[in-house]
This record gives C-alpha cells, sequence and structure tokens, in this order.
C-alpha cells in the first residue's frame, strides 16, 4: 500500500518538473551574446543597436509597429527607423552617413556612424582631446573672368566682396 501511494506522488511529481521548466524557460531573458553583434553588408561593418545601446546604459525596443526602434536613458530618447539615414535624438534630427538595416528583428547601424556620430554625442568625454590644427584654407571664391554676381546700383562684384571676407578671416586667423 505504501509502495503504491509512492509511485502516485512519483507521477505526480514527473507531471510538475516539465511545468517548473518551462516556466523557468519563459521566465529567462535571452542572452543578447547569441545574437551576432556585428554583421556585414556591402563591405561595411554593422553593429547592433541593442547591445550597443546596452553598453551605454539604454533600454532597447521597438514601437510602433515594428517601424521605429527606441534607445532610453533618464534623459536621452533616441528613435531610428528601419533603412533610415536619419535618426532623432530627443526629436532632434541628425543625419547618418549610412542607412539602418534590420535583420531577425534587430537593427543595425554602420559602425562608423556608431562610432563618429552616435557615440561622439552621448559620450563626449571618451575621445581624447581636439585634434591639431596644422591649415586652414580660405577660399574666396570667384576671381578673375568670374565675378559671380553683382550689384549695379552699389557697382560691387561678388569677388570683390568675398576677397575682403577672406581677408579680414585671415588677419582673425
Amino acid at each position: 500500500m505504501r509502495g503504491g501511494s509512492l509511485q502516485g506522488g512519483c507521477f505526480q511529481c514527473a507531471a510538475f518538473v516539465p511545468l517548473v521548466v518551462l516556466a523557468l524557460w519563459l521566465t529567462t531573458p535571452l542572452e543578447l551574446s547569441a545574437q551576432r553583434v556585428e554583421i556585414q553588408h556591402e563591405g561595411r561593418t554593422y553593429i547592433d543597436l541593442a547591445t550597443a545601446g546596452g553598453q551605454l546604459g539604454m533600454k532597447a525596443y521597438w514601437l510602433k509597429g515594428f517601424k521605429t526602434f527606441r534607445l532610453r536613458s533618464q534623459w536621452t530618447n533616441i528613435d531610428i527607423g528601419k533603412g533610415k539615414r536619419i535618426l532623432y535624438l530627443n526629436q532632434l534630427p541628425i543625419y547618418l552617413g549610412f542607412p539602418t538595416l534590420e535583420s531577425s528583428g534587430r537593427l543595425y547601424m554602420a559602425k562608423a556612424d556608431y562610432q563618429h556620430v552616435l557615440q561622439a554625442i552621448l559620450t563626449p568625454q571618451a575621445f581624447s582631446g581636439k585634434p591639431g590644427l596644422r591649415r586652414i584654407v580660405i577660399d574666396a571664391g570667384h576671381g578673375g573672368k568670374d565675378v559671380g554676381a553683382k550689384n549695379d546700383a552699389y557697382r560691387l562684384y561678388e569677388k570683390d566682396l568675398n576677397l575682403d571676407v577672406a581677408r579680414r578671416l585671415q588677419a582673425l586667423l
């Protein structure tokens, strides 16, 4: 008799264990490391924005029926569309060099855009000092036979005004 009740108890435990395993599996967040952080497209490296945003302490998620991707922190909202060359940083438009890519539900940005646009804006302290200036070229435009626009009332030529501005700028530098 005692053996019979033990078997019934084990049967109930055996049915319960898969439910516990399923519940744990469903509530465990997916590891980002399982996703590709970088992809190649047309000879260019693209990085996963969810991973990059996470490294900057931002939450990453899709909005508006998976058409717009958002990176969010306490002070910053960045909205980026699929295949777009523009992002909105707190509703301010910022233009990118290359369009974003969507692959397997993840949004990717060209690594060059991430480093030279997004990272430069969000973490300027990460970059060492200003680059040294070596040469400034002042091109006055128009000259010689090309006088540019002219103002007959004041007898002014665009080439003369441009040259005057260029010389004044040179004196300031």
